[in-house]
């Protein structure tokens, strides 16, 4: 009886240091990303994002990113445009002009999971050659390094963005008029979809995106959100 309690005991310390040794590796098991329902908290959240639906005029927060391929390239901070949106205001990259480069407006917090819902909407034209825009939710390591990725981007007279380690992408969603819409909008969704988060993020990024080959090209960004998951939970 002795020997048999010892057994007992040895088998739930297995168990117990197999359950810290999981929690500890840094994943994100399938229960900590959950579904959006009318009924959540989430689901009335407000958004972490400043001035997402870009009616003031200040962009506090976000940051001016290009990626120069080839050269010449004449690319310009984003702006805000009063009337571009699709109900007033747009964040704006306008006429930018490139052999090869890409462009982005990007805005990074601290985060402690990946359990988000995500929205934003998105136009762009091409005057001359091709190329792509979209809106990219990020989450990074301590070091600011790709953990994993979801692009949902429009393609312009055939272009495309780049296929990166860890970037899962589909097509915006056509929306009225010019206007298309973030495809997938929780990490749940994305999770289905075949997304895998490896360790936990330490930041997240939302990257606006405009790339440009051999031409020029403008994009409108407008009503962007982003909520935690995890309230009300």
């Amino acid at each position: 009886m002795v020997k048999m309690m010892w057994g007992l005991c040895l088998l739930l310390v297995a168990i117990v240091v197999v359950l810290l040794v999981r929690g500890s590796s840094g994943g994100a098991p399938p229960g900590e990303w959950g579904e959006l329902t009318s009924g959540s908290a989430a689901a009335s959240a407000k958004t972490l994002l400043p001035n997402a639906a870009f009616e003031e005029e200040l962009l506090n927060g976000w940051a001016h990113r290009p990626h120069v391929i080839e050269l010449p390239q004449d690319l310009h901070e984003g702006t805000i445009d009063k009337h571009g949106g699709r109900s007033g205001g747009a964040f704006k990259f306008g006429a930018e002009k490139a052999k090869h480069a890409e462009v982005a407006a990007t805005f990074t917090r601290e985060i402690a999971h990946c359990d988000y819902f995500f929205d934003g909407y998105a136009r762009a034209a091409a005057k001359s050659g091709k190329g792509w825009y979209g809106i990219e939710l990020l989450f990074e390591d301590s070091k600011g390094a790709r953990i994993a990725s979801y692009l949902s981007w429009r393609g312009l007279n055939g272009g495309k963005p780049p296929a990166l380690p860890g970037r899962f992408m589909d097509e915006m969603a056509p929306d009225k008029g010019e206007w298309t819409r973030i495809a997938t909008h929780t990490s749940h969704d994305l999770q289905l979809k075949g997304l895998e988060m490896p360790r936990k993020p330490q930041f997240m990024t939302v990257n606006l995106w405009l790339g440009v080959e051999d031409g020029e090209a403008s994009a409108w960004y407008d009503d962007l959100d982003v909520r935690d998951m995890k309230v009300g939970r």
